[in-house]
């Protein structure tokens, strides 16, 4: 039996000065299960043979590991299966204006740039929940929570919740840094 799950990884590559040809990223994330979730860390090597990885701590080898351009696929053996889990490479982090909808239910939203949404739409088939939201677990500064991104006018954005303002002093018209994981 073989699961399979989408995601957007906020996977860095960086050159190795070992070798060129060599490149190591390490992607952290949390996967859910019907059981729970659990926190992952997983690094991949490239060599001239290859791609091979290792999810941490316990170094539990992946197979049928892919990174090409712009995504990057594995498989995790587990009970017996192969959980496979694949997505794009992204940058995972933008920034932009703060800006406040006055609507009946009014709310302050950071727009995520076209670039990101891009690989947001990719995955948006495999984890919307509904009329087009993403789930997502976001950051500014220090602080975490989780929410939806929107769909508006071919993009998404994100909504800012109070205690997320209040903790990180941030005022209309703040051009903010958002750090975004997709939720699978």
């Amino acid at each position: 039996m073989r699961r399979s799950v989408f995601a957007l990884f906020g996977l860095a590559l960086a050159s190795s000065t070992v070798a060129a040809q060599s490149k190591r990223g390490t992607w952290e994330g949390s996967a859910y299960w019907s059981s729970g979730s659990q926190r992952l860390v997983v690094v991949l090597d490239s060599t001239a043979s290859g791609w091979s990885g290792a999810m941490l701590p316990d170094s539990t080898r992946l197979v049928s590991v892919s990174v090409k351009a712009d995504t990057v696929s594995f498989g995790i053996p587990y009970n017996g299966s192969v959980v496979s889990i694949g997505g794009l490479v992204a940058a995972g982090k933008f920034s932009g204006e703060m800006w406040f909808w006055k609507g009946p239910a009014p709310w302050h939203f950071v727009t995520v740039p076209d670039a990101q949404c891009a690989a947001i739409e990719a995955t948006a088939a495999s984890v919307t929940y509904g009329w087009g939201m993403i789930p997502v677990r976001a950051r500014i500064g220090a602080t975490d929570w989780t929410t939806s991104l929107f769909p508006k006018d071919g993009s998404y954005i994100v909504p800012v919740k109070t205690r997320v303002r209040a903790a990180e002093q941030l005022e209309l018209g703040d051009t903010v840094t958002v750090r975004l994981t997709v939720d699978i």
